[in-house]
């Protein structure tokens, strides 16, 4: 359903060419996609139909062309009946509702930046990652959210997660930061290789799209025995044990972590450490460098526009107890981009980005900030755009380029 990989079927369909299907799929795997963030060159909003006119700088239309055929493949939920591109004597120019584009703005964009596909995004190097999924994690939006789920879960497993619109489990991921409150010291144990507490986030994460059997530890399963109300089923007189949890079968997990969320909080994290499936950790017992660009080589014209975004808008009033759990939520994601040698979350670096980030929970915008993306150009330094201001293009290879340039195509008629 969601970007697991490249479908070149599509842009067959859009160019209305049987023939070309065929030499779509004989293109050689290693002819690779290779993707950027375009400068938008102009923006219309058309109130009485709701859609936004988009205009391009410098992209070619077989490059468009190719862009939405891969959107069409995986973006389910956009209302592709509306989308229209036109020709007038400048560019040619790409219409779309305005739902469809702010959820390809912030969550398809996040996922093009984090996902399997990222040594293929090229020139962005600079561009900090965490800032992006924390953004798609404070959205009102469950699509939005749920690409903020798919971008942590793929850091913490290597593995690209289907995407998931089910209401329970949205429900059960939107309840994270509510426990990450309630087990409070969560910081320290996080940064603790062997305290297990990133196999059960790994857990919380995943969907119940497949039967999961779960694992608990011998001292999880005593807590659960003596505590009424655990939904899950566990068997008597067992040092080691599972769960099965059958396909689809996500209010069991709900409950479970509901359940979690009565219990004290160093009773509550014991338990969530312990219980964990087979998914892994991709960081092994030796720490991994930090993935985030360090503080000396981020770029300071990055910094200055991420510190301009907390300047955009008027600050907002928020309760401490939405402070408190929006910047625990900062501070998982914070953790999950910038593991080092630290193993207390008082001695983990904080780079200066960070701070701003802060700046932003506590002016009450978590959920309104703007990411920034650098963009480069052949021959010129890089530039600096709002995640607003940019648009996903997806280069279609020069295999299929030149095949397609045989081909008399009207594009004003692809929809």
């Amino acid at each position: 359903m969601s970007f697991k990989g490249y479908n070149y079927n599509n842009i067959s369909t859009l160019v209305k060419h049987v023939g070309f299907s065929k030499d779509v799929k004989s293109v050689n795997s290693k002819n690779g996609l290779t993707s950027r963030f375009c400068e938008i060159k102009e923006k219309v909003l058309i109130q009485n139909r709701n859609l936004f006119q988009l205009r391009f700088h410098n992209t070619d239309i077989k490059d468009i062309v190719n862009t939405i055929s891969i959107i069409m493949s995986t973006e389910t939920y956009c209302h592709f009946g509306r989308w229209r591109i036109g020709r007038d004597r400048i560019s040619y120019t790409l219409k779309m509702p305005t739902d469809d584009y702010r959820r390809i703005q912030k969550g398809f964009s996040a996922e093009l930046l984090s996902l399997r596909n990222q040594n293929k995004l090229r020139n962005y190097k600079k561009n900090p990652k965490y800032p992006w999924v924390f953004r798609c994690l404070t959205d009102l939006d469950d699509v939005i959210y749920s690409k903020g789920v798919r971008c942590l879960y793929f850091a913490l497993t290597n593995k690209i997660q289907d995407s998931m619109h089910s209401y329970l489990i949205i429900k059960r991921w939107k309840s994270l930061t509510s426990l990450l409150a309630h087990i409070r010291r969560w910081r320290t144990v996080a940064l603790d290789m062997n305290s297990g507490f990133m196999r059960g986030l790994i857990t919380f994460l995943s969907s119940s799209k497949d039967k999961q059997v779960i694992f608990v530890s011998k001292k999880a399963c005593q807590y659960m025995h003596n505590n009424f109300g655990c939904p899950f089923e566990l068997p008597e007189n067992r040092d080691k044990f599972h769960v099965v949890v059958q396909k689809g079968d996500d209010l069991t997990m709900n409950l479970f972590y509901d359940w979690l969320m009565t219990r004290p909080p160093e009773e509550a994290m014991s338990i969530f450490c312990d219980v964990y499936n087979d998914i892994p950790y991709k960081v092994s017992k030796k720490r991994k460098k930090n993935s985030l660009t360090s503080e000396n080589q981020l770029d300071n014209e990055v910094l200055l526009y991420y510190k301009n975004v907390t300047s955009q808008g008027n600050a907002q009033s928020i309760t401490m107890l939405d402070h408190l759990k929006t910047h625990s939520l900062l501070d998982l994601v914070y953790i999950i981009y910038h593991l080092k040698e630290s193993t207390t979350w008082e001695k983990i670096h904080k780079e200066e980005l960070y701070h701003v980030m802060c700046n932003i929970v506590r002016n009450g915008v978590a959920g309104k900030f703007t990411p920034i993306a650098t963009t480069n150009k052949i021959g010129e330094p890089h530039k600096c755009h709002r995640q607003n201001d940019i648009f996903p293009i997806i280069n279609l290879p020069n295999t299929i380029a030149e095949k397609l340039n045989k081909i008399c195509i009207d594009y004003t008629k692809i929809f």
